[in-house]
């Protein structure tokens, strides 16, 4: 990686790292754990502070582009405690963030352990009932529906950078280098990217805002995995026409290669997720609306929903121009016994556009 030929100075950290955003942006510390001489644990042939530094980096540039972004999101600055393969004191991470100074700090890390078999993600603040324990919980929330790992809670503890910044701060375990599980995770760059964003949106949440992810664009795109019912059959959503507050089309989705006769809805979200679901996967998060049941009639696999997304929906849910929704649709499955009854289309994302 080519951060690991770069040299470090203390008297540069700031003007090699600080990121400005417009005016008024909200200061956030990242903290990539570890660096330099130190390298953290290791796993599998990987190195922690690889990873802690890929991650934060990540992180750092979604929310430069959260800032770039209008249609949605916040406005940053951000500060890194650094950006190379670099020896840095936990006294110095701190000192750059109080001197800045930050308004959040969040520090990376993976954890590690002498027996495999522990893995799972935690996440970590000072003490309970603070704002710095309110951010801990949205960023640990997002992670464990991001990756979906053993859920190890989140925890207080009194690590140097956790106690000695002067702003609320949190400190992320994405999850056990050492661990056989958790290492398909934290060695896989899509995998790493999703983590970064799961800080981002739990950044975002722990402001108030909606959790959005910048730079989506282009026509409405399928980001999950259907499930295969017990007939055989795949369930598929598709869409016609376009996303728009204005224009005289309403869009179109359909969720069809659905079992025949059976009962089903739409659900919508402002945001993604990855959660068990009877058997299948929901890939959607806390629902923003969700449609009238409908009987999908046909034969076989033949069986077919509509819904239409409509002008009147958009404006009734107070939808802006360069809002992402996320929808699935599911329905039941005979053929199997409960929990398992339900069909799952893929989910489907799209932008409202002006």
């Amino acid at each position: 990686m080519s951060w690991l030929s770069n040299a470090f100075s203390t008297s540069c950290i700031a003007a090699l790292c600080a990121t400005p955003a417009a005016a008024g942006g909200i200061r956030i510390c990242i903290d990539p754990g570890h660096g330099g001489s130190d390298n953290g644990a290791s796993g599998f042939g990987f190195l922690e502070k690889e990873m802690n530094l890929d991650i934060a980096l990540r992180l750092r540039d979604l929310l430069v582009a959260d800032t770039a972004d209008t249609f949605g999101g916040g406005e940053w600055e951000v500060l890194m405690t650094r950006t190379t393969d670099a020896t840095v004191s936990l006294q110095q991470r701190v000192a750059l963030a109080n001197s800045w100074p930050a308004e959040r700090f969040v520090s990376i890390h993976c954890n590690a352990f002498s027996d495999p078999a522990a893995n799972g993600t935690e996440t970590y603040s000072f003490q309970e009932g603070t704002t710095s324990a309110a951010l801990r919980n949205e960023i640990h929330s997002e992670m464990i529906a991001a990756w979906g790992l053993t859920d190890r809670g989140t925890k207080t503890a009194n690590f140097y950078v956790l106690v000695n910044t002067s702003m609320p701060a949190t400190l992320s375990e994405v999850g056990f280098i050492t661990s056989p599980i958790d290492i398909q995770l934290i060695s896989d760059p899509d995998a790493r990217q999703e983590i970064a964003l799961a800080h981002l949106f739990g950044i975002q949440r722990h402001y108030g805002l909606a959790p959005y992810e910048p730079g989506f664009s282009g026509p409405p795109t399928q980001y999950c995995v259907p499930k295969v019912t017990s007939g055989g059959c795949v369930p598929v959503i598709t869409h016609l026409g376009n996303p728009t507050l204005t224009g005289l089309d309403d869009f179109h989705v359909t969720a069809h290669t659905v079992m025949a006769n059976q009962f089903g809805i739409f659900i919508w979200a402002f945001g993604p997720n990855n959660q068990p679901f009877f058997g299948g996967t929901l890939c959607v998060d806390v629902p923003l609306v969700r449609t009238p049941v409908q009987n999908s009639g046909g034969s076989g696999c033949l069986g077919t929903f509509n819904y239409f997304f409509s002008q009147q929906v958009m404006a009734d849910t107070f939808l802006a121009p360069g809002t992402v929704i996320y929808g699935q649709y599911w329905f039941r499955d005979p053929g199997f016994a409960a929990p398992n009854n339900v069909g799952l289309t893929g989910g489907l994302a799209f932008r409202i556009d002006p």
